[in-house]
């Protein structure tokens, strides 16, 4: 360790107020820097060997899948039918084991993200598994020589198909949440919100089926207000810091919102889907106030450009349509230019309040003007 001391530690030394070790001892601490972190999560590795590292592990893993799955298919129609899912199953175990060993003997940022990698692969082997044996057990097998056509081809239950879905999104959930909780990454939080959305829809689906006596499944209105749904309970999850990466929940949840809608508003008038569309743009606008994160932002502009410019293209032609557009333009134009004022006022305010104290310490005023300007930095 370093013996060269701060100025700023040498001066608490010289004063009595820390002793050299306890001075070293930040010295130390203070010269540890952690590998920072960009408004996305993308990770600045600190050094090149870190870099390489971590990258020659990845192409190793994928030589290893790709080889594995190269054999895999060789001997696919060999299994049999147990032989398949037991196949994938017991690649899901090895993946989650490969996943917790990383963790345990690799604990820096690196490892982390290796191991939810792996994670995230037993996850899908679990899906699969689930899938293969579901297929197995609930869709009637037909013999090869039979036309589809035949009076005695055998359809599933119509119940069969969004049951399939939901059951194998709750098996990957579990998987990927307690992955998440042993080894959170971006990707990690990706692989829950992907089963949880088949969840949603399969649950719509399969509501409907069990209720309706027709043939005809019906629109997945049911499921997409069940998507919405969970659009906003993403959010809150990441509101709650139950999500740890802030921007990637932002954005997961503010396109589950959105998916949803367009399919619960597919067959409405347009009036009603669009004046729908530019409510949910105004009220992510009013959390990108509250919070200044810019997914609400984006999300905002998007639904009332979208609402906005389909209602306009639908009712209002001609010169009254490029006036209606001229006004839209405008007020996001007005609405715009008040975010970029209702930001900037906390500054002066705090300029005038430290003048108004009369403390005409130069340092103190430019400590205060430093703290505010780094509180107010622009997202993009």
């Amino acid at each position: 360790m370093s013996t060269e001391i701060a100025p700023a530690l040498q001066e608490l030394i010289d004063a009595g107020t820390l002793t050299r070790e306890q001075a070293l001892a930040v010295h130390s601490a203070m010269s540890e820097k952690p590998e920072p972190v960009t408004a996305f999560g993308a990770v600045q590795f600190s050094n090149k060997r870190s870099f390489i590292s971590e990258a020659l592990t990845y192409v190793g893993f994928v030589f290893v899948i790709a080889a594995a799955a190269l054999l895999t298919n060789q001997a696919w129609e060999g299994l049999g039918q147990w032989g398949r899912p037991s196949l994938l199953g017991a690649g899901a175990v090895v993946l989650f084991g490969a996943g917790s060993w990383m963790r345990i003997i690799r604990k820096d940022d690196s490892g982390r993200r290796l191991s939810s990698t792996l994670y995230v692969g037993s996850e899908a082997l679990v899906a699969g598994t689930i899938g293969l044996i579901l297929n197995e057990v609930w869709v009637p097998k037909n013999p090869s020589y039979l036309d589809p056509g035949s009076p005695l081809w055998q359809e599933p239950a119509r119940w069969v198909n969004p049951a399939m879905a939901v059951s194998v999104g709750a098996g990957a959930l579990i998987v990927g949440a307690v992955a998440y909780l042993l080894s959170g990454s971006a990707l990690g939080q990706v692989a829950m919100a992907a089963p949880s959305a088949a969840m949603a829809i399969g649950s719509g689906q399969l509501i409907i089926a069990l209720t309706n006596d027709t043939d005809q499944v019906g629109p997945a209105r049911l499921g997409s207000a069940i998507l919405f749904a969970g659009g906003l309970l993403w959010i809150a999850l990441e509101h709650y810091d139950y999500l740890h990466e802030k921007v990637v929940g932002q954005v997961l949840g503010i396109v589950a919102m959105f998916s949803g809608l367009q399919g619960m508003g597919f067959d409405l008038k347009v009036w009603a889907s669009s004046s729908v569309l530019v409510i949910l743009g105004l009220g992510l606008l009013v959390f990108y106030l509250q919070g200044h994160a810019w997914p609400y932002l984006a999300g905002g502009i998007i639904g009332m450009f979208a609402g906005g410019v389909r209602m306009l293209v639908e009712y209002v032609h001609g010169t009254s349509g490029a006036l209606a557009s001229l006004a839209l333009g405008i007020l996001l134009v007005v609405f715009g230019v008040r975010i970029v004022n209702d930001r900037r006022e906390p500054t002066m305010l705090v300029q005038a309040e430290t003048r108004a104290d009369g403390n005409s310490d130069d340092q103190n005023d430019q400590s205060v003007q430093d703290n505010v300007d780094y509180k107010n930095i622009e997202p993009f």
